[in-house]
C-alpha cells in the first residue's frame, strides 16, 4: 500500500518540480482532477457494465480515463495550459453525457458546483475562469431543459452556484494573497541570511589577515606575542562589527520587517572612520594598498546617525574597493559635510566599470567583473538597501581602466555641543563575581571585562566546585552559563538557590540563545536577569550597581 500511494505522490507531482509556488500548487491540483478520476472510471466501468449490461457505460468511461491519464504528461512538457482545458473540458463533456444516459439520479449538479470551485484553483486568471464557469453552468442548462427543469429548482440551483462563487472568489483572493505573503517572507530571510554572510565574510577577512601575519612572522613554538595597539584595534573592530551582524541574525523581527528602523546616536566621525579604515588597512595591506582619509574642513565632531548602518555602507565600499584596485596603489576615502548631510566618496584605482557593468552594479549575486574576483555580488545592494533606510543617495563615476568613484550622501544631525558629566564614566566598583563557565576562553572574557570596572573574578568550569568556593568569599553577582557540561542553566540555579548563604546573591545567566530571556522557569527558580554573549560592558556594569544597590537595601 505504501509502495502505491509514494508512486501515486510522484505522479501527481509531475510538472510541479520548478515551478513557483501558485503554479506548483495549480499543476498538483490539475493532475489530481486527472489521475484520481481517471483511476476511478477504469474501475468503476466495469462494475457499472456488469449492472446494467450497456457497453456504453463501459466503453465511454474508458475513452474519459485514458484522456485524463495524459494530463500529467502535459504537464512534464511545461504545456500547463494544455493540461487544464483537457482535464477542463473532458469532465464537462463527460457531465453532459452521463448526464443525458443516467438521467436527474446521476444529481450531476452536485459536480457542476464542485467544477465551479475548482476554477478558482487552478486559474489565477478573470478570462479563463469565467470561460470554465460558463462551460459547466451551459452543461447543466442543457440537462435542466432535458430534465424538464421547475422554476424552483432553477432558482435554488442559481443560488448554490452564486454562493459558490463568491465563496471561492474570496477565498482564492485570500490564499493568494497568503501565498504571495509567505513568498516574500521566505525571500527576505534568504537575503538576510545572504547579506548577513557577507557582512561576517568582510569582517573575518580582516581578523584573519591579522591572526596570519602573526603566525607567519614569528615560530611555532613562540608562546607570547606583542601586538601593535593599531592592529589589535583592527581586530576588535572587526570582531565587534561581526558581533553585531550575529546579533541581527538573532533578531527574528528583521526577518518579518524587511525595513528596520534606523538607530540615531552620536556618532564621533573623526574617531569611527579612523578606526573602520584601521582596520582595513590590515587587509588592504595583502595588495600592498594604502588607504588614504581626508577629512575636509568643516565636518562636524559628532553627529545623530545610524552608526551600524553607516559602518555596513562604507565597509562594503571599502571591501570592494579592495578586492578591485591593483596591487600597489592607493584607495582614497574622503569624508565631508554638506548643509544637512555627509558625504563619503571611496576612489579606487581598479579596472573600471563598463556600461553594463554599471547596469547591474546594483543588482544582487551579479559578480561579473573577471573571474579572479571573488563574492557574493551582494555588497553593492546591500549599500543601496541601507542608504534606502537612511534615506541617503549614491553616485558612481568609473571608466574602463580609470578606476572608480562611490559617494555617498546621508542625511545626518548636528547635535547641540554638551559636556559630558563625571559621572557618565565607569567607576571601579570593587566586588567580586563568581564566574561559572564550561569554556576557558569566556571565563578569561569574562574576567577582562570584571577588570575593566574594577571587580575581581572566581572562576570556575564546574557548578559544584563553584559553589564550594562561595563557602570560602561569599561573591556579590554570579554570572552563570546557561549551558554547562552534564547540567542546564535551570538545574544550576536550583542548586545555588538550596545554598542559604547564595539565596539572595544575583545570578545573571549568560548565553548565546536567543529567546533564553523569555524562560519562566528560570525566573521561577530564582534568576535575576540574563545577558547575552558576547557579554557587553555597560550591560555587565548596570547589572552589578543593581546587585550593590538590592544586597544594600536588604
Amino acid at each position: 500500500m505504501n509502495t502505491i500511494s509514494h508512486y501515486l505522490k510522484n505522479i501527481i507531482n509531475l510538472g510541479a518540480q520548478g515551478a513557483d509556488a501558485n503554479q506548483a500548487r495549480s499543476i498538483v491540483i490539475v493532475n489530481i482532477m486527472g489521475i484520481i478520476p481517471a483511476i476511478f472510471t477504469v474501475i468503476m466501468a466495469p462494475i457499472l457494465y456488469w449492472v446494467t449490461g450497456d457497453l456504453a457505460i463501459l466503453i465511454s468511461p474508458l475513452i474519459e480515463g485514458s484522456i485524463l491519464f495524459t494530463i500529467p504528461l502535459w504537464n512534464v512538457l511545461r504545456r500547463h495550459n494544455i493540461a487544464k482545458l483537457v482535464m477542463y473540458s473532458t469532465h464537462s463533456l463527460g457531465l453532459l453525457y452521463f448526464g443525458l444516459l443516467m438521467g436527474p439520479n446521476a444529481n450531476i449538479e452536485l459536480i457542476v458546483v464542485f467544477l465551479i470551485g475548482l476554477s478558482f484553483l487552478i486559474y489565477p486568471n478573470v478570462t479563463p475562469r469565467v470561460i470554465s464557469i460558463a462551460a459547466v453552468v451551459g452543461v447543466l442548462t442543457i440537462l435542466g431543459i432535458s430534465f424538464g427543469y421547475h422554476f424552483v429548482k432553477w432558482l435554488v440551483l442559481a443560488a448554490t452556484i452564486l454562493l459558490n462563487v463568491m465563496v471561492f472568489y474570496f477565498y482564492s483572493a485570500h490564499f493568494n494573497e497568503s501565498i504571495d505573503t509567505l513568498v516574500r517572507l521566505n525571500k527576505a530571510k534568504s537575503q538576510e541570511f545572504n547579506r548577513t554572510n557577507h557582512e561576517t565574510r568582510n569582517h573575518l577577512n580582516v581578523a584573519n589577515t591579522v591572526c596570519e601575519e602573526y603566525l607567519r612572522n614569528f615560530p611555532s613554538d613562540t608562546e607570547n606575542v606583542t601586538i601593535p595597539v593599531r592592529d589589535a584595534k583592527a581586530l576588535s573592530f572587526s570582531i565587534n562589527r561581526i558581533k553585531e551582524v550575529v546579533n541581527n541574525v538573532l533578531d527574528y523581527s528583521q526577518l518579518e520587517h524587511s525595513r528596520p528602523t534606523p538607530a540615531y546616536k552620536k556618532v564621533d566621525l573623526e574617531q569611527w572612520v579612523e578606526d573602520l579604515i584601521q582596520s582595513y588597512q590590515v587587509f588592504a595591506g595583502e595588495k600592498n594598498v594604502s588607504i588614504v582619509l581626508e577629512l575636509m574642513p568643516g565636518l562636524p565632531d559628532k553627529v545623530l546617525a545610524d552608526e551600524k548602518a553607516m559602518t555596513t555602507i562604507l565597509s562594503n565600499l571599502l571591501s570592494n574597493a579592495i578586492k578591485f584596485t591593483h596591487a600597489d596603489t592607493a584607495i582614497s576615502v574622503q569624508l565631508d559635510a554638506g548643509r544637512d548631510n555627509i558625504i563619503m566618496r571611496v576612489t579606487d584605482q581598479g579596472p573600471g566599470l563598463t556600461e553594463s557593468q554599471r547596469a547591474h552594479l546594483f543588482q544582487a549575486y551579479i559578480t561579473d567583473r573577471g573571474n579572479r574576483y571573488k563574492g557574493t555580488g551582494l555588497g553593492m545592494p546591500i549599500v543601496l538597501e541601507t542608504l534606502k533606510l537612511l534615506r541617503g543617495s549614491i553616485t558612481v563615476k568609473s571608466n574602463t581602466g580609470m578606476g572608480s568613484a562611490f559617494t555617498v550622501t546621508i542625511p545626518v544631525t548636528v547635535p547641540e555641543q554638551e559636556s559630558v558629566s563625571p559621572t557618565e564614566q565607569l567607576r571601579p566598583l570593587g566586588k567580586t563575581v563568581l564566574v561559572v563557565d564550561d569554556n576557558p576562553m569566556n571565563l578569561r572574557a569574562s574576567e577582562m571585562q570584571l577588570k575593566k570596572i574594577g571587580c575581581a573574578a572566581i572562576k570556575h568550569t564546574d557548578v559544584l566546585a563553584a559553589i564550594q568556593s562561595t563557602f570560602l568569599e561569599c561573591p556579590h553577582l554570579i554570572l552563570l552559563d546557561y549551558q554547562l557540561n552534564g547540567m542546564d542553566g535551570l538545574e544550576a540555579i536550583r542548586l545555588i538557590r538550596k545554598q542559604e548563604h547564595l539565596k539572595d546573591v544575583p545570578v545573571i545567566i549568560t548565553s548565546g540563545v536567543a529567546g533564553i530571556d523569555t524562560n519562566k522557569g528560570l525566573l521561577a527558580a530564582g534568576v535575576t536577569g540574563f545577558l547575552s554573549k558576547p557579554i557587553e560592558l555597560h550591560r555587565l556594569y548596570q547589572y552589578i550597581q543593581l546587585s550593590e544597590n538590592a544586597l544594600t537595601t536588604s
